[in-house]
């Protein structure tokens, strides 16, 4: 991990990060990762959503199964 990441998980786990920043932080990486719902993918891909759901690895955040489409 470069030094910017240890710094921000250190800000974090002291609470010295708004929660606009983390807001902002959690747009940024689903951004770069370019996170869709499994529906969205599907749709992107043109493909069918029980061939997403079944054939992609699938991350859990707030209770919503997403899929990561950075290649």
């Amino acid at each position: 991990m470069n030094d910017q990441v240890i710094q921000m998980i250190h800000a974090i786990n002291k609470d010295d990060i708004t929660e606009t920043e983390s807001v902002f932080l959690v747009q940024f990486i689903a951004s770069y990762l370019d996170l869709k719902t499994i529906s969205d993918t599907a749709k992107h891909r043109g493909k069918s959503f029980n061939g997403i759901k079944n054939f992609n690895d699938k991350v859990l955040i707030g209770g919503k199964k997403f899929i990561i489409n950075k290649l």
